[in-house]
C-alpha cells in the first residue's frame, strides 16, 4: 500500500504503472524454478538471454517518458515489486535463499536495462509485495547510478521475508552515516548492484491476537509527500498498531522517515 500527496504544487507530478512478465523455468538446483537455496551456486546463468523483465513495449514506453517533462516537473513509476533481491531469508526465520526469482531483480540483463533507463526520468520508485519494506538505491554500471526505491510495507504481511546479509557474510562498502546493521552497498544474490539505506526486518511472529501477529510480522503502511517547489519526495514507513499522529520516534521503522531530492534519482546523491 503506498499512498502520495502534494505538496507546494507549482506543477503535477508524473505518475506510470509498470507490470512484469511471469517467470519462465530455469534450473535453480532446488527443486523449484524460484528458489536458489545454496549459498554457492552462481546465479548468472540464470541470466537467458530472451528474459523478460518490462518487455519490448514498457522500455519504450519508459524511454519516451522519461524524456516527457511536458505539465510536470517531477515524476514516479509504480510497480508490483523491487528491482533488486533485498531478502535472505524467506517464510521462517532460518529459511536462507540466495535468490529467488519472484522478484525484480531476475533475469539480469533485463533489470539492468530498466534501470538504466530510469535514470533519465529521475523518478521515485514506489513498490511493494514483498511484504519486507526498504529503502534502496540502484546501481546498473556502478553503485548508486540511478534511482531510488521504496518498498512499502505490506498492510497485512502473512508470509515473512527478511533481509539480513550481514550474519551470512555478505560484503559491503559505504555504509550509510546511521550505522545499522545490514545496510550500504550490496551485490545482491542476483549479483545486482543495490544501496540498502534503511529495512524493517520483523519479528518472529508468536502472538495470538491476528493484529498483534501482523504488528509483529513487520505489517505497516507507507506516506510518500511530494513537495514539487522543492523536488523533493518525503518518505515515511509507519508500523501497523501505532497511532501515526502522536509523534513517537518508534511509530516508524528504523531508517525513516527520510527525504529524497529528485536528482538523487539520477545518482546525484546527497543522502549519505
Amino acid at each position: 500500500m503506498a499512498t502520495w500527496s502534494m505538496a507546494a504544487s507549482a506543477s503535477p507530478s508524473s505518475a506510470i504503472a509498470s507490470s512484469r512478465a511471469a517467470p519462465r523455468r530455469v534450473e535453480t538446483g532446488s527443486g523449484r524454478a524460484d528458489h536458489v537455496k545454496d549459498m554457492n551456486v552462481d546465479t548468472l546463468h540464470l541470466d537467458k538471454p530472451g528474459l523478460i523483465l518490462l518487455g519490448e513495449r514498457q522500455e519504450n514506453f519508459l524511454k519516451k517518458w522519461g524524456g516527457d517533462w511536458r505539465g510536470h516537473n517531477m515524476k514516479v513509476l509504480l510497480s508490483q515489486t523491487v528491482f533488486s533481491g533485498v531478502a535472505t531469508h524467506h517464510g521462517n526465520y532460518n529459511g536462507y535463499l540466495k535468490a529467488d526469482l519472484d522478484s525484480g531483480g531476475w533475469p539480469q540483463t533485463a533489470r539492468n536495462r530498466a534501470v538504466r533507463i530510469l535514470k533519465k526520468a529521475m523518478p521515485l520508485h514506489i513498490n511493494g509485495d514483498q511484504h519486507l519494506t526498504t529503502l534502496t538505491q540502484y546501481g546498473a554500471d556502478t553503485q548508486r547510478d540511478s534511482c531510488w526505491s521504496f518498498c512499502t510495507p505490506a498492510i497485512a504481511a502473512g508470509y515473512p521475508r527478511w533481509w539480513r546479509p550481514d550474519e551470512i557474510g555478505m560484503k559491503h562498502a559505504n555504509r550509510p552515516k546511521h550505522g545499522r546493521d545490514n545496510t550500504g552497498e550490496f551485490l545482491d544474490g542476483f549479483g545486482n548492484k543495490v544501496y540498502v539505506y534503511a529495512v524493517g526486518n520483523p519479528e518472529v511472529g508468536k502472538k495470538k491476537n491476528r493484529y498483534e501477529l501482523a504488528h509483529q510480522k513487520a505489517s505497516g503502511f507507507g506516506l510518500v509527500t511530494i513537495d514539487t517547489a522543492a523536488k523533493t519526495y518525503h518518505l515515511d514507513c509507519f508500523r501497523f498498531m501505532i497511532d501515526a499522529t502522536d509523534g513517537k520516534a518508534g511509530n516508524q521503522f528504523p531508517g525513516w522517515p527520510v527525504t529524497i531530492h529528485q536528482d538523487e534519482n539520477s545518482g546525484e546523491n546527497k543522502l549519505g
